[in-house]
């Protein structure tokens, strides 16, 4: 199922919360309520970053509160929060409309407990919530206006394989809204390093987004991924020639399985389409730098630290990032933005690059899985 309506983020362990780099910096600060009863310390912020190595310079960019459920409820007004989470125990008919109201004027909103329906949250929220697995339960379910971000966060429960122990720790739903809040951050500012990118070298003609795929073991959902790719081109005056890039970002996220190997490949679909450079080069790191042809460049972030091999023909026209975590698993959030350059001679009007990725997988049921998705990557002109 593709394009889905909603990003669905069922994360397996705590270790989602995002290890940037230091030097990472978003746009704007996050203002974060956390509203819970027994999760009050002053010293939270602190335990999180020990815990799950988050670096300073990005977490403290999301500004937390935690109040009670009484010291929320006496506030005269929200103003100075982004991002509000509400224990599903404390809303009443009038904390509802409240809740309603905010979502309308673009606040972020999530809900939460320790099984948390979507049907709960649709009454919540009076708003749809699709694409859902059926009779999946929840820790955490937000939106914010207009469908622009609903997210369902959780553990699927396989077989006993997560302990009701573990999933009523308070600190887990608030992990689960960092790194929800993470995500958001880090594809703004991958936004922002592009439009910067693209004001200063070719231009993108094409971007196409959220095309998802899901990889199942049976009935089991796996890993979920997502891809966004832009086309860019550069003018010039070449009657013979015309010159494109292709940019690919893909983000995996884990389920039930995990990944031991992913490979990203552009490949030639027609003969008039010549290869003459691709990157990032060979390198373990989680803060990439792309640079093509004509000036075109971009970073981004990888999430999880990644071993990356690059390989390429211009014989045979194609390039591959062969990623791993050198021989760990990779068991959360990852995402990786490769780049091609492309020269078309004697153009007809039509670029064309097919985009493969391939997974190597590891499923609750002790399966290998070798799924693979290829995607033609196009732009008329």
């Amino acid at each position: 199922m593709r394009k889905f309506k909603i990003l669905v983020a069922c994360l397996l362990m705590l270790t989602l919360i995002l290890p940037y780099q230091v030097g990472y910096t978003a746009e704007n600060n996050i203002n974060l309520l956390f509203v819970n009863d027994d999760f009050s310390r002053v010293d939270l912020l602190q335990e999180v970053k020990k815990e799950f190595g988050i670096t300073p310079n990005f977490i403290n960019q999301i500004k937390t509160e935690v109040k009670t459920k009484q010291q929320t409820l006496n506030l005269p007004k929200y103003d100075k929060y982004d991002v509000i989470a509400f224990p599903v125990d404390m809303i009443d008919d009038n904390l509802k409309a409240k809740i309603r109201e905010l979502v309308k004027n673009g606040k972020t909103i999530y809900v939460y407990n320790n099984n948390l329906s979507v049907e709960t949250a649709q009454s919540i929220f009076d708003e749809k919530i699709v694409n859902v697995r059926k009779n999946q339960t929840y820790q955490v379910i937000g939106v914010k206006k207009d469908g622009e971000l609903n997210v369902l966060l959780g553990d699927y429960k396989i077989e006993g394989n997560v302990e009701e122990s573990f999933l009523s720790d308070p600190m887990r739903p608030f992990s689960l809204i960092l790194s929800s809040i993470a995500g958001n951050l880090l594809r703004e500012y991958s936004l922002t390093v592009s439009k910067k990118s693209a004001d200063a070298a070719g231009t993108r003609v094409k971007t196409k987004t959220d095309i998802t795929d899901n990889y199942y073991d049976s009935s089991t959902l796996c890993i979920v991924s997502n891809l966004d790719y832009s086309i860019w081109r550069e003018s010039d005056s070449d009657p013979n020639n015309d010159y494109f890039a292709l940019e690919t970002s893909y983000e995996l996220t884990p389920y039930n399985g995990t990944i031991y190997r992913q490979q990203i490949k552009h490949s030639q679909i027609n003969t008039n389409h010549q290869i003459n450079n691709w990157s990032p080069g060979s390198s373990s790191n989680s803060s990439w730098s792309v640079s093509l042809p004509w000036s075109i460049t971009w970073n981004f972030n990888s999430i999880l630290s990644l071993s990356n091999t690059t390989s390429g023909s211009q014989t045979n026209d194609w390039a591959n990032w062969a990623l791993s975590r050198s021989g760990q698993w990779i068991n959360s959030m990852t995402r990786f933005v490769p780049g091609s350059a492309w020269t078309v001679t004697n153009p007809t009007g039509y670029f064309a690059i097919n985009s493969r990725l391939s997974l190597e997988l590891y499923t609750p049921s002790n399966h290998y899985l070798y799924p693979y998705f290829d995607l033609a990557c196009t732009y008329t002109y």
